[in-house]
């Protein structure tokens, strides 16, 4: 992928694909969005926690354990850092997500379990500008998928999006292997937020 690696060359260490893209969007959308310098704006991120807990889960499980992070920061670093800065303000994000603190939060869970108790992800309503959500579907494995008639999943379509501001990455069923973005915008910030996604800066 072009992108991810003219971020890691430009960087000491090399960033996931997935924070590559991430920081990318959250970069783009905040200038398609033409927000105030100093207004800030978070991004809503869902980790898989499976293989970061110790010991990790086994294989046999079936299922995700998502928990979000927030990472956050205000309009022009975010721009003015370019797609590096972001993509490193993820990573960042996505570090802390270990171990420990998903045990802490299980055992949040198990203090508090008998009290009403608020949700921490609960969306007032359907805008989440100046924030926006990046979820990840790229470790599903939609080129093998076999719905019973002998061929292969040729392409998929998100037909609605609930939120403005969800972002949601999918593994693109073309051959050069790359990956496909859905994102629902407002019509307004969807036109230039167009004239500017190709850019590589």
């Amino acid at each position: 992928m072009k992108l991810k690696a003219q971020t890691n060359k430009l960087n000491t260490e090399t960033h996931t694909t997935f924070e590559t893209l991430a920081g990318y969007l959250w970069r783009k959308v905040t200038i398609a969005r033409q927000l105030d310098d100093e207004e800030c704006t978070m991004l809503s991120v869902p980790v898989n926690v499976r293989r970061r807990l110790q010991p990790p889960v086994p294989l046999e499980f079936f299922g995700n354990l998502p928990l979000n992070v927030y990472p956050k920061t205000k309009g022009r670093a975010l721009i003015e850092g370019g797609v590096t800065t972001a993509a490193g303000i993820v990573r960042e994000a996505v570090r802390v997500m270990g171990d420990d603190y998903f045990r802490s939060f299980i055992n949040f869970g198990e203090v508090y379990g008998d009290r009403d108790l608020v949700a921490c992800n609960e969306k007032p309503d359907n805008v989440l500008s100046p924030n926006m959500e990046v979820d990840s579907w790229l470790g599903l494995v939609f080129d093998v998928v076999d719905f019973g008639g002998g061929g292969k999943l040729c392409g998929i379509s998100l037909t609605w999006m609930p939120f403005e501001g969800l972002s949601i990455l999918i593994p693109s069923l073309s051959p050069d292997g790359g990956v496909d973005v859905f994102l629902s915008l407002l019509e307004k910030h969807a036109t230039k937020f167009r004239e500017i996604s190709h850019s590589l800066d």
